[in-house]
């Protein structure tokens, strides 16, 4: 079973419907300071959603420490993730900005793994 260890975590309001992707990949828009999934390479990563909410309502996130994230394929241990189609976290290229690494294998699509929230370059 995974577990979580989140160590800071914070809330914002939804932009979109986010109620059915828990443990997805979210970023700020800047326009409107409300959550929006994370789904391109390109995207900085905010957190990972652990409370999610509908359009307008208070969303709670995951910054920092040992988190729950879906990934979006088969993954190896140790993999540094970037987001990916649908909010969810794939393998990072290189010389790509990753968010966070992987702390166990992931056998597919839409597998719950653990991770540890760190920043850096593939």
């Amino acid at each position: 079973m995974t577990t979580q260890l989140p160590t800071l975590r914070d809330t914002r309001r939804a932009k979109v419907d986010l109620t059915t992707k828990q443990y997805h990949l979210v970023k700020i828009d800047a326009a409107t300071d409300t959550l929006d999934l994370a789904t391109a390479a390109t995207d900085t990563v905010a957190g990972v959603l652990d409370y999610p909410g509908d359009v307008g309502k208070v969303c709670h996130y995951n910054v920092e420490g040992f988190v729950k994230v879906k990934v979006g394929a088969a993954l190896t241990n140790q993999t540094k993730l970037a987001p990916g189609a649908g909010g969810k976290a794939v393998a990072a290229a290189v010389g790509q900005p990753y968010f966070a690494i992987l702390q166990e294998p992931a056998t597919g699509d839409g597998q719950i793994c653990r991770v540890l929230m760190e920043k850096g370059t593939a």
